[in-house]
């Protein structure tokens, strides 16, 4: 069954952002055509290793030691790492300077899916000292952002209308897509930017948005180049709804059509077991984050907003709480402390806003203030306790902000998998005794929200070391409750 309507982020406009040029020189078709591996160039280029190019010199495989292009902050951010090993010319041809781009191009393993292919903004740049007088051995460390021209020119400009059609004009002013899983907002105004940049007038406008109390919201852009406008709480709820997804396999000998790998039907779920390996939805490795009770002493478990509306010339005070699914409270945890214990209750913050001129006589919407609260609390609950998962490849069936279901085993595992299996007797009445048995890990299985992706490429895979081209993707998940173990 395909997930819920409400969090299905769909693209409502294309981008129009022209990029540089991105093509090579394949000088014998159907070879090895100088530094790329593979039966095709074409094939190979942007597949078993990331296709990355400055001023028009293309970084070669054995210049580059690794790449990783992080999208869990607002904007998509690279870093890479050359050493100059054979040669200098890198230097001496194509060293970055004010305002040049990194041209990035990594593809699918199959033309099913839409690759990246992105222009990075070269922020900064280090350098060892070179090995050799002739620059040799040099190492470089080479960091970017997402290029959107004009993101950053401040402006004075006013954007009639609500939060949702705000971003998406600015979304068309930027030349980017804009994608959402909603179709409107409770909070028409004038939006005003006064000299001010668009990057900062985005976060203004998402900050105070605003459609009821079960709603907050995210903006961000993706690889895409789509600004991304979210209500967040869409993509939280009790439903168990499964997509499917297009999965290929990454053993050595794979089975080819004509150009591509084959491809499968298979369940968009996430998981440790091994019928699963070699797929982009293997969970190879997993770690927790947790910064629950360092965010709870800076932000409490609740914050009063207070500021005085000149309308009314009254002083309000109400309070934001994090939303939680609902019946949640009865039988999960909520990250309010140890169970049984109720010292959250004194931990509460105060926020004095200040001045609110209030429609119809002033300007800004009546919850303008308040929502600010509102959407940070609820956004800060999602960063408390969250699960990173790596997977092999980057998975192209996903995308950020997504609600996705994980499910992870135990196996013979001498400590963990009697625990397991006592909780699940205790729970099924059943016989789980076998010490082979794959067991269901209650607590961290269950539906998540994508926070965000980081894509890694290495020279040298780290469980293999013989294997060249190692491509992997990190993925930050988020849930608001968890199961009681």
């Amino acid at each position: 069954m395909a997930q819920e309507e409400k969090s299905i982020i769909r693209s409502l406009l294309e981008p129009t952002i022209a990029l540089d040029e991105l093509s090579f020189a394949d000088v014998e078709e159907g070879t090895n055509s100088g530094n790329f591996r593979g039966d095709k160039v074409q094939k190979t280029i942007g597949n078993l290793f990331p296709m990355i190019v400055i001023n028009d010199y293309i970084i070669s495989e054995e210049e580059l030691e690794r790449m990783t292009i992080d999208t869990t902050g607002f904007i998509p951010l690279i870093t890479i790492k050359m050493v100059l090993s054979q040669t200098s010319t890198f230097v001496s041809k194509a060293m970055p300077k004010d305002g040049d781009l990194m041209n990035v191009f990594v593809r699918a393993r199959s033309n099913e899916f839409k690759p990246i292919r992105n222009d990075y903004l070269i922020t900064n740049v280090s350098t060892s000292k070179s090995v050799t007088p002739d620059g040799h051995g040099m190492s470089i460390i080479i960091g970017g952002e997402l290029f959107i021209p004009n993101l950053y020119d401040e402006r004075i400009v006013a954007k009639n209308g609500s939060s949702y059609e705000a971003i998406k004009e600015i979304a068309q002013d930027l030349g980017l897509g804009f994608a959402s899983n909603e179709s409107f907002t409770a909070d028409e105004q004038t939006w005003l930017c006064g000299n001010n940049s668009y990057y900062n007038f985005i976060h203004h406008i998402t900050d105070s948005s605003w459609k009821n109390e079960n709603s907050f919201f995210q903006c961000f852009i993706d690889i895409y180049y789509h600004l991304n406008f979210v209500n967040v709480n869409n993509q939280f709820s009790d439903q168990v709804r499964i997509d499917d997804a297009l999965v290929d396999t990454l053993f050595s000998q794979d089975t080819l059509e004509g150009e591509e790998i084959a491809l499968t039907i298979d369940r968009k779920v996430f998981t440790n077991i091994t019928d699963k390996q070699g797929t982009p939805m293997w969970i190879k490795k997993y770690a927790m984050i947790n910064q629950s009770s360092d965010l709870a002493k800076k932000y409490g478990y609740k914050m009063h907003c207070e500021f005085f509306e000149q309308n009314t010339l009254e002083k309000w005070d109400i309070f934001s709480e994090p939303l939680i699914v609902e019946s949640s409270e009865n039988n999960k945890i909520l990250l309010k402390g140890r169970p049984n214990e109720d010292f959250y209750k004194t931990q509460i913050k105060k926020r004095w806003a200040g001045l609110q001129y209030s429609l119809p006589e002033h300007n800004v919407h009546d919850k303008y203030l308040y929502a600010q609260i509102n959407n940070l609390m609820n956004n800060t609950e999602l960063k408390k306790l969250q699960l990173k998962i790596e997977v092999p490849r980057a998975n192209f069936n996903i995308y950020r902000g997504e609600r996705v279901p994980c499910v992870l085993i135990s196996v013979g595992d001498p400590r963990k998998t009697p625990y397991l299996q006592g909780e699940q007797e205790l729970s099924e009445g059943g016989d789980l005794s076998s010490p082979t048995a794959p067991v269901l890990d209650k607590f961290l299985s269950g539906y998540y929200m994508i926070q965000g992706m980081v894509f890694s490429y290495k020279t040298r895979n780290p469980d293999l070391p013989e294997d060249r081209a190692f491509f992997s993707e990190d993925i930050i998940l988020s849930r608001r409750v968890w199961p009681v173990p």
